[in-house]
């Protein structure tokens, strides 16, 4: 069964089908959110490659900084793996979303 994480990070979630997970996803993103997931992604990840600029910022150093950036990949990663799993993303979309995370990573 796939796990999906809510936006807060901090409740886990199990769902075992595709109507389960889009009924979750309404819960936390709105009716519009499961319309659209690769664009719910794209932002999240947005937003969490920002919050690893702000640590870089403030004088985290290197092994703390590569340490975060690594959880945060693999957590995202791991998202982007689940929903296709549950076929909230299409192959494509899959293949969009790491180029993405792919790039951020390179901008850091």
């Amino acid at each position: 069964m796939p796990t999906i994480k809510n936006s807060d990070g901090k409740t886990t979630h199990t769902v075992s089908t595709k109507e389960e997970a889009l009924h979750l996803i309404e819960r936390y993103f709105g009716k519009e959110g499961g319309k659209n997931m690769k664009k719910i992604l794209s932002k999240r990840i947005a937003d969490e490659y920002a919050g690893i600029l702000i640590r870089k910022g403030n004088g985290w150093d290197a092994k703390e900084l590569k340490a975060f950036v690594a959880g945060v990949s693999n957590t995202l990663e791991n998202i982007i793996i689940d929903f296709k799993a549950s076929e909230l993303l299409t192959d494509t979309e899959v293949d969009e979303l790491d180029e993405l995370l792919r790039q951020s990573i390179d901008t850091l």
